[in-house]
């Protein structure tokens, strides 16, 4: 536990590329390009050849030793009886995206984001099994690949197939040129409402749970799932008053405009109008001055 901890502060960080809006904080941490190269590695040694120079050697080894002792626990437990599972679970959702035309659904929205996706560039979808029907899971957008992690006995296939479609919007979101970022953030800078900021901060999960959440499961199933969409309620809820004009959108085949923008800020104002009084988004960020010894956060947990 030791070891990992001290690995865990050091892998946090990473690289940032420049020429982008501060609040889209471009860039990777060392932690997603690992499970980057996890996601193409066919077991442990692959991987330590892909992740050379991540590390100072000395350090590397102590990474690589201690997924060496995890590794066979986990497939234990976890992927030697969830595999079958979760090949059939695949079939299910390649079969629903084939059926449903995932990459028709890719290219509008595509088109909504304004992204610079290159043509014919991969998109990779990788599944990790999760034991059992009910219970957390969780996805993961980076950049051209998608983490997802399925409950592999779950029979809410849509469902999943939003969740999908939803990081995927993460990946469209990201991939806007420089110029179409810089652009998108000015829509909220002209805003003269006092809910602009805050709705800035919740806009990009907003758009996503819309999207993959809202709009492509009301396109299958022809109803609005009327449960939550997010485990978040503010996301949720700013989800859910989003999603009939983000629809028109789609629909027309039309990219997010400042008009958008200004019917999220008000539909946000009146969704929430405590919020900019509220706790949660006045100590977003917090900064601790002290004449007293330096608390290390990490240790203090």
């Amino acid at each position: 536990i030791k070891i990992w901890e001290s690995l865990s502060h050091k892998i946090s960080t990473g690289w940032k590329h420049f020429g982008y809006p501060e609040s889209r904080n471009q860039g990777q941490s060392i932690e997603n390009l690992l499970l980057i190269q996890s996601v193409y590695s066919s077991d442990i040694k692959n991987f330590a050849e892909r992740i050379s120079g991540y590390f100072p050697v000395s350090e590397q080894k102590e990474y690589l030793d201690l997924l060496g002792k995890f590794e066979p626990i986990y497939s234990q437990l976890i992927w030697g009886p969830n595999y079958n599972k979760l090949l059939s679970y695949q079939k299910k959702i390649e079969k629903l995206a084939k059926q449903n035309h995932l990459n028709e659904i890719f290219h509008t929205v595509s088109i909504f984001y304004n992204s610079n996706w290159p043509e014919n560039f991969p998109f990779i979808i990788s599944l990790y099994p999760l034991p059992g029907s009910k219970g957390a899971s969780s996805g993961q957008s980076l950049g051209s690949i998608e983490s997802i992690g399925v409950l592999v006995e779950e029979s809410d296939l849509v469902g999943r197939f939003g969740v999908i479609v939803h990081e995927l919007c993460h990946s469209l979101y990201d991939a806007q040129s420089n110029t179409q970022q810089y652009e998108f953030e000015s829509y909220f800078a002209q805003s003269q409402s006092l809910y602009s900021s805050i709705a800035h901060r919740y806009i990009n999960e907003a758009l996503a749970t819309a999207v993959g959440n809202g709009w492509v499961i009301n396109k299958i199933t022809s109803n609005l799932d009327e449960s939550s969409w997010y485990n978040q309620t503010t996301i949720d809820g700013f989800a859910k008053v989003l999603s009939t004009e983000i629809g028109k959108y789609l629909e027309a085949k039309h990219p997010i405009d400042n008009q958008l923008i200004e019917f999220a800020i008000k539909v946000f104002e009146q969704k929430f109008p405590d919020s900019i009084v509220s706790y949660e988004n006045i100590f977003v960020e917090i900064q601790l001055i002290t004449d007293g010894n330096i608390i290390d956060y990490h240790s203090s947990r």
